[in-house]
């Protein structure tokens, strides 16, 4: 349940604090005007209704912000929602005899709330006995997406520690799925029991995406370890590699100076060397082909949200690289050519996927032609060929314009 008390301060409580959030239960719900006022809030500020010479979604996404400071609400919103969770799972440890995480999201009260301010005056206290927590966590993520209109308020949700929050929402998922067996099929892929977690990754993927239309989201995201975490959801397989090695990735980079370096080294000594390329075009084909062959007899639902969410991984890619000629270097020294390829070649079905690493694709090799050689040598352009006579109305912009910046002549 929901209470609302009036504060005796004018002042607000602090942010909570933006630290990896417990697993999500399937059991949790949150109650029932949270999700219809975030609806109401993402009605406002989305420009689908053509009848008016000019939409005043953007006018309205402005006005609240100023306002209301809606990008400090739905960010506390979204951290009392994960305390939940994590007050939940720390009961649920206790029950099977295992030490509790320690609580560091919103402010806790000895009846079981977590508390969030929303003004001076006003607090909401969310019960943690309430049923279905991942819904709201995707109403609350969609309008956040929605809401962040321009730079100004891309930039009020960093402050308010909103991206950190949807980096440890990304990490969480990843780390239940490589270590649940009721998780993951044989291949790596989430089954249909982890369907809401998968769904909560893409519409935070989604929400990224939007964020990362800011340059300074784009450097937030790069260095705080995004880049092997969305490679991560794009290939279930590195996720499962990680957890194996103990490396649960997190707020911070993922790999130290020395393993980057390491990194960096060997993508140097591929792009130069046509033997050990052609093994990685190998790997590539003989991956997708046992994808193919595993997933076959079991897609249908499952597959498509997991498809959906390797194409909203993408997409933060492809947002993250665009003129930003550093933070491609970072991507290529982590491994993304060849995660690229791997997708294409795994989803040619999938038009959001195919578009999506077009896009980021292109955006990588534009501003550093020297990542081109080991796309070239991997098979992209067969793939882009395929995937833009595969889908025209969806690809073919995009798969000529990687093409063409792959320095090939006959891209169109």
């Amino acid at each position: 349940s929901f209470s609302f008390s009036s504060s005796s301060s004018s002042s607000s409580s602090p942010s909570p604090s933006p630290s990896l959030p417990s697993p999500i239960p399937s059991s949790l719900s949150i109650p029932s005007f949270v999700s219809p006022i975030c609806r109401a809030v993402k009605s406002a500020t989305t420009a689908d209704d053509e009848r008016p010479p000019a939409s005043k979604a953007f006018v309205h996404a402005r006005l609240l912000a100023k306002n209301c400071n809606t990008a400090s609400v739905l960010v506390r919103t979204l951290a009392a929602c994960l305390a939940t969770g994590q007050r939940r799972g720390n009961q649920r440890r206790e029950e099977n005899g295992k030490d509790p995480q320690p609580e560091n999201n919103g402010d806790y009260h000895p009846n079981g709330e977590t508390s969030i301010s929303i003004s001076g005056s006003v607090s909401i206290s969310i019960s943690s006995s309430i049923p279905s927590l991942s819904s709201t966590l995707c109403t609350v993520l969609g309008t956040m997406r929605q809401a962040a209109a321009n730079e100004e308020i891309c930039k009020q949700i960093v402050e308010a520690g909103g991206v950190i929050q949807c980096l440890a929402i990304l990490n969480r998922f990843l780390q239940d799925s490589a270590s649940s067996s009721s998780a993951l099929s044989g291949n790596g892929t989430p089954t249909a029991a982890a369907a809401v977690s998968v769904e909560t990754a893409k519409v935070t993927c989604t929400t990224l995406r939007q964020l990362a239309q800011s340059d300074v989201v784009k450097r937030l995201l790069a260095s705080s370890g995004a880049i092997p975490v969305l490679l991560r959801l794009i290939d279930p397989r590195l996720a499962v590699a990680a957890a194996e090695k103990g490396d649960e990735g997190g707020g911070g980079d993922s790999k130290d100076d020395s393993d980057i370096n390491n990194s960096k080294n060997n993508f140097s000594n591929n792009s130069n060397n046509n033997s050990n390329i052609s093994d990685s075009k190998s790997r590539i084909s003989v991956a997708a082909e046992n994808d193919k062959s595993q997933t076959n007899t079991n897609t249908n639902k499952r597959d498509t949200g997991v498809v959906a969410l390797e194409a909203a991984a993408l997409s933060v890619l492809a947002n993250m690289m665009l003129r930003q000629p550093e933070i491609c270097d970072q991507a290529a020294a982590a491994g993304t050519a060849e995660v690229i390829l791997q997708a294409m070649a795994r989803r040619p079905e999938s038009a959001d996927v195919q578009r999506q690493s077009a896009l980021l694709l292109r955006n990588m090799v534009v501003r550093n032609p020297d990542l081109r050689v080991p796309y070239l040598e991997g098979g992209a352009e067969e793939l882009l060929r395929r995937a833009k006579a595969a889908h025209v109305d969806q690809c073919a912009d995009v798969a000529a314009a990687a093409l063409r910046d792959l320095g090939l002549e006959n891209y169109k």
